[in-house]
């Protein structure tokens, strides 16, 4: 729930801020959430914070590559969508 919430907050409202708290604390409850993860992963890259962006999604592909691999993409393409 709280990872739909991030999501909600980072694409509609535009709150950065409130939405990595959001995946933070999603993944406080369940740190194997490879969605929280990757969702967090591709803000981070939005961000700039390339390094922790990675270990983010390098973190869930060891959890659940089949899920991780393809909302990676996704999270890697509107990260990049966002830049221009």
């Amino acid at each position: 729930m709280l990872c739909n919430y991030g999501l909600f907050l980072e694409d509609v409202r535009g709150d950065e801020t409130g939405a990595k708290e959001a995946y933070e604390r999603a993944l406080e409850e369940d740190g194997d959430d490879v969605v929280a993860l990757c969702n967090l992963g591709g803000l981070l890259l939005k961000l700039g914070e390339t390094a922790l962006a990675e270990a983010k999604f390098r973190q869930a592909r060891e959890i659940d590559e089949e899920v991780a691999a393809p909302l990676e993409e996704l999270r890697r393409e509107a990260a990049k969508s966002s830049k221009r």
